[in-house]
């Protein structure tokens, strides 16, 4: 069976890591070891990461995507109006946010790496969102799509997927996907893997 865990371990380790490289000397940027997983999450790699930043004026979460060696490629990469969490691939290529902005609904944006730049994939809530609807033509009250974990194996991102139905939110129903990015092929996860709850890293207290 598949595992994918997002662990304390795991993080402990990654921020380990980046506490490592962030000493070497050779960066233009640097982070106490409070903000490693706090403020600061660094990729796999250790060599970029993203950074939010709470925005007083405008009341919401920016999510900076930066670099720690290069210059000019920083940029705002999302905004958050609430709760959302985060989840790297294995191979620091690609980022997956999720957002909770809103009660009724909850989405997420991938992004991937490219020339040292996240850009998002777009359409990819699409063929999740057909998908679902073609399992479930019901209406639904809220809806949440949800990304939870990256395949260690290979580049694809695992969706869950809950529905409350109108009328009978008590019923809800749970689907788990297979979501490759590169061509937005979404198939039923079959085995179901072995999933460890997502905490938010960046929920507002």
């Amino acid at each position: 069976m598949m595992l994918i865990r997002i662990s304390q371990t795991l993080l402990i380790s990654v921020a380990a890591l980046a506490a490592l490289t962030l000493g070497c000397g050779h960066e233009r940027l640097t982070f106490a070891p409070e903000e490693i997983g706090h403020t600061w999450f660094p990729a796999p790699n250790g060599r970029q990461g993203v950074q939010i930043m709470d925005s007083q004026r405008r009341g919401v979460q920016e999510v900076w995507y930066r670099h720690l060696t290069r210059e000019g490629v920083d940029c705002l990469i999302d905004e958050l109006h609430g709760p959302g969490s985060l989840i790297w691939s294995p191979d620091s290529r690609w980022l997956a946010i999720n957002h909770r902005d809103y009660g009724h609904l909850h989405d997420f944006v991938v992004l991937r790496l490219q020339r040292h730049v996240l850009i998002e994939q777009p359409g990819l809530m699409e063929p999740v969102q057909a998908l679902w609807d073609r399992m479930h033509p019901e209406p639904m009250e809220r809806l949440s799509f949800q990304a939870i974990g990256w395949d260690p194996d290979e580049t694809r991102l695992c969706i869950l997927v809950f529905g409350s139905p109108e009328g009978n939110p008590s019923a809800a129903v749970r689907e788990v996907y297979w979501l490759h990015p590169t061509d937005g092929v979404v198939r039923i996860a079959d085995p179901v893997p072995e999933i460890m709850p997502l905490e938010s890293p960046f929920a507002r207290r």
